[in-house]
């Protein structure tokens, strides 16, 4: 009897075995996060500086215009009230800015790359690759045709003192490094740029709208370690239209230009020539001028 019963279709007994298979795949209730996971969260939500979109990434200028020599002479005469305050001036500043101007507003080591928004999987393009390792931020150039990759960060400072450590680790001859500032943009890569040889030499140029503009040709600088195994403090004091180049606390020269406006982002970038460009930024900082 109980053989016939279960060799012939009956549909109570499949509509029961259809509903328990089916209540196998039933989703499972999640269990709740901890308190302490939560405010963790937002503990690093709140601290975090903001990760710059994409198109901020390394950018290169592939055509770079024929370098055009600009006027040594201000368009601009400063206001009578900056001349006669007795307040802290590029012109009153013999030596190392970094020591005369105290504390820092803004410094940035490199133990992470949040900065820059530099995230774990770092950043790659046909010349230039950017990452994280061992407490500074590692650029690479595979160029040799002088392409130039930069990284800006969100602070649009001023009048300023802009300063940043970098070690060498692969470096020769016209390869180049240095100090972005005044940037308009993320994306177009306009403004000034501070550059520093492996040679040591150094060069000063404006990039806007229409181009590139150098402002001090390449030449020695006696305070710049030059070749690999280095490692250089490169800094910019920008005060409206008078400029100061330093190398190590030692004041290479000064220059006056009015192409671009003050304030902009700042940032670094590099110019590979040789193919095994490798350049590390150990630490960013920057000075208000009163």
């Amino acid at each position: 009897m109980n053989k016939k019963l279960f060799s012939t279709y009956n549909p109570f007994v499949a509509l029961f075995l259809i509903l328990l298979l089916a209540s196998c795949n039933l989703p499972q209730k999640q269990a709740a996060p901890a308190e302490e996971d939560v405010a963790t969260a937002v503990a690093q939500t709140l601290t975090a500086e903001p990760i710059l979109p994409t198109a901020t990434e390394t950018l290169f200028d592939t055509q770079t215009p024929p370098p055009v020599e600009a006027s040594s002479t201000p368009t601009e005469a400063l206001a009578p009230t900056e001349t006669l305050t007795p307040t802290l001036t590029p012109t009153n500043i013999p030596d190392d800015p970094a020591v005369a101007l105290g504390n820092p507003v803004w410094e940035r080591t490199m133990a992470n790359g949040t900065a820059f928004g530099i995230g774990p999987e770092g950043y790659e393009d046909d010349n230039t690759h950017i990452y994280m390792g061992n407490d500074v931020m590692i650029m690479k150039s595979d160029s040799t045709l002088g392409f130039r990759g930069w990284r800006l960060t969100s602070p649009t400072p001023q009048n300023m003192y802009l300063e940043a450590t970098f070690n060498l680790p692969s470096c020769s001859g016209n390869d180049e490094y240095g100090l972005v500032f005044r940037a308009k943009d993320y994306t177009s890569g306009q403004g000034y740029y501070m550059g520093v040889t492996c040679s040591g030499q150094y060069n000063f140029s404006r990039w806007d709208g229409g181009g590139t503009t150098t402002l001090i040709n390449s030449k020695p600088g006696e305070a710049i370690q030059s070749g690999a195994g280095k490692t250089n403090r490169i800094g910019i004091l920008a005060n409206g239209n008078s400029f100061k180049l330093y190398a190590n606390g030692k004041l290479l020269e000064e220059v006056q230009d009015s192409g671009l406006p003050s304030g902009g982002h700042i940032g670094v970038f590099l110019a590979g020539n040789s193919g095994n460009l490798t350049v590390e930024l150990d630490k960013i900082a920057y000075w208000d001028l009163k």
